[in-house]
């Protein structure tokens, strides 16, 4: 499944991206850039989720083209 969410917010903050992704209760992995507010917003519903032992986990990863766009600056 792919969510696209077109919305323009007053900023990209932990709060935000936390509101937008709260309604996806059963998402299991999470890929976005390594943007802080979004990274911080998954980690705390992974957290959240640790808690309650009927809810999924959830973990999240780097999208690939932010990972190969940063291996080729290395690599030049």
């Amino acid at each position: 499944m792919t969510a696209v969410l077109c919305q323009n917010a007053k900023d990209r903050s932990a709060a935000t991206w936390k509101n937008q992704l709260e309604p996806f209760s059963h998402l299991e992995f999470a890929v976005s850039d390594a943007a802080k507010g979004i990274n911080s917003a998954v980690a705390k519903l992974a957290q959240a989720r640790d808690i309650d032992p009927s809810a999924p986990a959830l973990t999240h990863g780097l999208d690939v083209f932010h990972t190969t766009m940063a291996a080729k600056r290395v690599l030049a």
